[in-house]
């Protein structure tokens, strides 16, 4: 009997999605200074094409969740998936944008102040540090030792981890050695809309899945979230076709 050599199989793959690169990543709606903070950017050894004439955000109907994690929604054009803490961060990153360049820059004096302790690094910069936090609404003063208490915070901040934000933005502080006020305000924007968001491993209601699409369609640019990553990638529906040999 011959003896017949075994022929490797191959899986290739069931789909093929469209990623970040397939979708524009600035808008026809002018752009703020600081909209995308270059510092927390994943680099890349290309930056994605740019689409001269993006489209706009599809219509989305939702369909369900998955593992907690994702949205999945339709369009005439195919199925989406959306990943729902990206999403909520890139609609978070926009609503703070807008309250930190255009609210009333009152600030609200804490009940309880908020204790920070830092490093002497830090603190050896304090007059610096006080100077470009008090023009996005935040005053602090100097403890004993290496601490800073807050006092007052922008009137609009609110719904959010106060303590985790401000040690966000001290360790920002700290890990540079020259900062501006547009890499603080970067700064503060990436780290309230995180704080904010809705967690990745999350269950929503079917009204909190359609209430995110709705606040993402509304998005200046929303294919990506703040860190530059997709918000969703869809699965078209030509594609869909080709794999069930239609």
């Amino acid at each position: 009997a011959k003896v017949q050599s075994e022929e490797r199989m191959i899986q290739t793959p069931l789909f093929d999605v469209d990623h970040l690169e397939s979708y524009p990543t600035t808008s026809n709606k002018p752009t703020m200074v600081f909209e995308t903070p270059s510092s927390i950017l994943e680099t890349k050894e290309e930056e994605p094409k740019i689409d001269p004439n993006p489209s706009s955000f599809p219509h989305l109907e939702v369909l369900a969740q998955l593992h907690g994690r994702y949205i999945l929604a339709y369009s005439s054009d195919g199925l989406y998936v959306i990943d729902q803490h990206a999403a909520k961060e890139r609609v978070n990153y926009e609503k703070f944008q807008h309250l930190l360049l255009h609210e009333d820059s009152s600030k609200q004096l804490l009940t309880v102040p908020i204790l920070i302790e830092t490093k002497a690094s830090v603190k050896a910069r304090f007059e610096e540090m006080e100077s470009l936090f008090k023009q996005i609404g935040i005053e602090i003063e100097p403890m004993s030792g290496n601490s800073l208490l807050i006092r007052s915070l922008p009137l609009w901040l609110n719904d959010i981890d106060e303590a985790a934000f401000l040690h966000d933005l001290v360790d920002s502080f700290d890990a540079q050695r020259t900062i501006t006020l547009e890499r603080v305000r970067q700064d503060a924007l990436a780290s309230l809309a995180c704080h904010a968001s809705i967690r990745f491993n999350q269950a929503l209601t079917m009204s909190e899945m359609n209430h995110i699409v709705s606040e993402l369609s509304r998005c200046e640019q929303p294919f990506n979230c703040p860190h530059g990553r997709p918000t969703f990638i869809k699965i078209s529906t030509q594609q869909l076709l080709k794999e069930f040999g239609r």
